[in-house]
């Protein structure tokens, strides 16, 4: 679960948003839906995993990482369709429409809330418990700590690249360069039609 939140979600959004425009159309977009309908997949079986574990402990909805884990989860299976709207809509229109904020949003939630969830995964596997008799205690504190710290990174390098990104947008707008939002060369698709891929 770790990998799936800290490294390929990031990662699939990196692909859609900042390295759109060093790859031919459509790669990104397949680069984009590929990484994270695998990310779904592992993180369905990460979350059936979970629900099986709770089971055999007898410990379900007693921690506020399974809680979570549940929302995550329905707002996951929620994105693949919600991106599928945003895109036909707008292949046909060449602009961001409701579906698109809606799927743009609820990624970075669910992304933010992954990564915070699971460091409460760890926390409560680092919980010490009884198993045939004998108090154990799973993850060390150190790996707590090594999460904490990888996703401090990730989570920085995110938000710096939106950061850097919008105020690149606004210093084109000031220049009065016109760029499709869409990933293509830096004029936007010189053919007058909407980019096929993402806004």
């Amino acid at each position: 679960m770790a990998v799936s939140w800290l490294f390929l979600l990031p990662l699939g959004a990196t692909f859609i948003r900042f390295l759109a425009q060093a790859f031919p159309r459509p790669v990104p977009l397949y680069m984009h839906a590929g990484i994270q309908l695998f990310t779904f997949i592992l993180a369905t079986v990460g979350f059936g995993l979970g629900i099986s574990t709770s089971a055999q402990k007898e410990t379900h909805w007693t921690a506020d990482h399974q809680k979570l884990g549940v929302a995550i989860m329905v707002l996951f299976f929620l994105q693949a369709p919600m991106g599928y709207i945003h895109h036909v809509n707008y292949v046909a229109t060449g602009e961001r429409g409701f579906w698109s904020h809606a799927h743009i949003w609820n990624g970075r939630l669910v992304m933010l809330l992954g990564i915070v969830n699971g460091g409460l995964g760890l926390e409560l596997a680092g919980i010490k418990h009884k198993s045939f008799g004998v108090t154990i205690g799973i993850v060390d504190k150190k790996w707590v700590i090594a999460y904490s710290v990888v996703a401090g990174i990730v989570g920085s390098l995110y938000i710096g690249g939106l950061v850097g990104k919008a105020l690149m947008g606004e210093a084109r707008g000031e220049r009065g360069d016109k760029k499709d939002e869409s990933y293509g060369s830096g004029d936007g698709n010189q053919s007058g039609t909407p980019m096929q891929t993402y806004a």
